[in-house]
């Protein structure tokens, strides 16, 4: 693990002080955890970003022609 310095308002870190006594861990441990979960928030949103890039109709439609044009294989299987 490295270290870090970071200059903190007084404000916010009485705020910070608090919330780590009311969790039972250390301010450095809060930090570390909230900015490991900003990362994973990011990295979610990345995600998405592509995933949205790639949902496109044209896809649907490819993906849609891959299936084989087949009769129901049993009755009621119809969609009349």
């Amino acid at each position: 693990m490295s270290v870090i310095t970071v200059e903190l308002p007084l404000e916010l870190q009485v705020r910070l002080d608090r919330i780590a006594r009311e969790f039972g861990v250390s301010v450095s441990d809060l930090i570390v955890d909230a900015a490991h979960k900003m990362s994973q928030a990011d990295a979610l949103a990345e995600i998405k970003e592509k995933a949205r890039d790639r949902d496109t109709r044209a896809g649907f439609e490819r993906v849609l022609a891959a299936v084989p044009e087949r009769s129901p294989g049993q009755l009621g299987d119809a969609i009349e």
